[in-house]
């Protein structure tokens, strides 16, 4: 089951995303369109996902107002609509070696915590409706731990 605050409609998730901005900094599309260099009648209708014309965003905007708002709802939901799972990964870099056993260790006890979890409701001799909702929380986390390690490999790559 997916997370129900993510619009499974990515332009759905868009217009959040823009809206959600033009409220936090109280500046409607004008504070977006300073930080992305595009233009705020542009960027509204771009975000409006009831329009019908040619104004769409393209990829280029969803990277830019993601990377400006520090939002992933559309990224996130474009995930869900390809039937895949978003993962912020933090940067790593510059952190040292030794930190690496820090990654592997919160990997493992996260794992665990899905196992824990898995354990439990196999425990009971079904997997019900009412567990899925941890099982996806530590199955997530457990995901999100390996991203990070593995990104974190991919900076130690000479």
């Amino acid at each position: 089951m997916a997370d129900s605050r993510i619009p499974r409609d990515v332009h759905e998730a868009i217009h959040r995303m823009v809206l959600d901005f033009a409220t936090k900094t109280m500046s409607g599309p004008e504070r977006l369109a300073q930080i992305t260099g595009g233009a705020p009648g542009t960027i509204y209708n771009k975000a409006n996902p009831n329009e019908t014309g040619h104004h769409k965003p393209t990829v280029s905007d969803l990277i830019a107002w993601t990377n400006a708002t520090g939002n992933p709802v559309a990224a996130q939901s474009f995930c869900l609509a390809v039937g895949g799972a978003f993962v912020a990964l933090p940067d790593v870099d510059g952190h040292s070696d030794a930190a690496l056993l820090d990654l592997v260790l919160i990997h493992q006890k996260e794992l665990g915590d899905f196992a824990a979890a898995l354990g439990e409701a196999l425990a009971k001799g079904r997997i019900t409706r009412g567990d899925w909702p941890r099982l996806s929380k530590e199955g997530l986390e457990a995901v999100s731990a390996m991203m990070v390690l593995m990104s974190r490999i991919e900076g130690m790559v000479g």
